[in-house]
């Protein structure tokens, strides 16, 4: 297996208090850095507050093993939130600088790890006739975007329609957190949400959920070369 940890490739990780309690919550960022033993990450995806310094996080990328995505982690602290971090480029962006506590091991993926929905993926989700901006979806919840037409808090329910392949499902969803990203011209006017699917195991909805998943890892390895 190799170990690819190296700048410029997409790591993904939660809070590892949320880890322990089974609630795989992901932050999407990338890698800008490695020295030794610490890393700089983009800012993430949603973005970290300062009540995150110090606290520990289990950090996840893909590398490949027999030719095949395999998903490691490890732990690590966070040390700092970086406004202007210069890139290559000279560019100045935010960052977090990260200090790694622990060794790389295998992650558990669990049927809640969270997979990014490519632009031309045919996943489309709504929400009473309105469709939805889907950024990442997993067979636990999603994370969405939507504008002014809609109204959602946090702990609200929302049923929502999912449709892949001609086939369409009604998941009841309840939403988890609500926020509004910086000022970014790209995303002006957009609101994101993270949802959580309610659905009991075994069932036709959860099954669906199951195929997406799975063709959603056949797309990535696609494009990723790994097929």
């Amino acid at each position: 297996m190799k170990n690819e940890l190296r700048p410029g490739i997409g790591a993904d990780f939660l809070f590892r208090s949320d880890y322990l309690k089974d609630n795989l919550y992901f932050m999407h960022s990338l890698i800008f850095d490695i020295s030794q033993d610490k890393l700089i990450l983009s800012q993430s995806t949603p973005p970290l507050r300062a009540s995150s310094l110090n606290q520990e996080i289990l950090l996840t990328y893909l590398a490949k093993q027999d030719g095949r995505p395999v998903r490691l982690s490890f732990l690590a602290r966070i040390v700092k939130l970086i406004r202007d971090y210069e890139l290559a480029s000279r560019n100045r962006v935010p960052a977090i600088l990260v200090q790694r506590t622990g060794d790389t091991v295998p992650f558990e993926v669990r049927l809640h790890y969270r997979l990014k929905v490519p632009s031309r993926s045919d996943l489309k989700v709504a929400y009473q006739g309105h469709l939805l901006n889907l950024y990442d979806i997993s067979i636990g919840g999603a994370l969405l975007g939507y504008g002014k037409l809609i109204h959602w808090k946090a702990n609200m329910r929302a049923p929502l329609t999912i449709e892949m392949g001609g086939h369409m499902y009604p998941v009841e969803a309840v939403v988890l957190r609500v926020w509004t990203p910086p000022s970014v011209k790209w995303l002006q006017n957009v609101t994101f949400a993270a949802v959580k699917f309610i659905h009991t195991g075994g069932s036709p909805t959860e099954r669906f959920l199951e195929e997406v998943i799975l063709q959603l890892q056949r797309e990535f390895m696609m494009r990723s070369g790994f097929v």
